[in-house]
């Protein structure tokens, strides 16, 4: 009997192959970074491709078949359009995700940095501030250091002024 899981992730990469497949690299709530491939989407008229892109918030409906996830269903929760549409909103974005590419295993679960992506993300879509994008960008370069042990947020939080502080509080919060 084939049990069904439900699960978010966000995108972080994808790379299409053959005529209608595309494989996606996700960073789960659940299962920490996976990659699946999403059959027949590319041919698809019925069926979101935002969905596969890269910075989107997708809600997946999968089954395991041996080690490997497969998609049964999926639905976007959020394109994080604000984002799309500002070319340094996109830079900071796409950075994120590379990072957290190379830097999260394949198959750990890491709760506090999907967290962290996922407030990251939404604080980026509604901020248009370039020098608080960037400070968004180091926090979350401190805020994965920290989660790694390389550093200590104490040592972080004695530095910032009030503002950094404000932002450092949105960025890790619980949502």
């Amino acid at each position: 009997m084939t049990k069904f899981i439900s699960n978010k992730a966000f995108v972080l990469g994808n790379y299409s192959f053959g005529e209608a497949d595309r494989n996606l690299i996700l960073l789960t709530e659940d299962f920490g970074k996976i990659q699946l491939t999403v059959k027949g989407i590319l041919k698809s008229k019925r069926r979101d491709k935002v969905a596969t892109e890269p910075i989107s918030y997708v809600e997946f409906l999968l089954y395991k078949k041996g080690e490997q996830f497969i998609v049964n269903d999926f639905s976007l929760l959020e394109s994080f359009e604000n984002i799309r549409q500002d070319l340094d909103s996109l830079g900071v974005a796409f950075y994120l995700l590379a990072v957290l590419n190379k830097f999260v295993f394949e198959g750990y679960r890491v709760p506090k940095i999907f967290r962290l992506l996922k407030n990251s993300l939404y604080y980026l879509n509604q901020e248009r501030d370039r020098r608080k994008q960037l400070l968004l960008l180091n926090y979350f370069l401190f805020f994965l250091m920290q989660e790694e042990g390389i550093f200590r947020m104490d040592e972080i939080l004695e530095h910032l002024s009030f503002e950094e502080k404000e932002i450092s509080r949105l960025l890790y919060q619980k949502k």
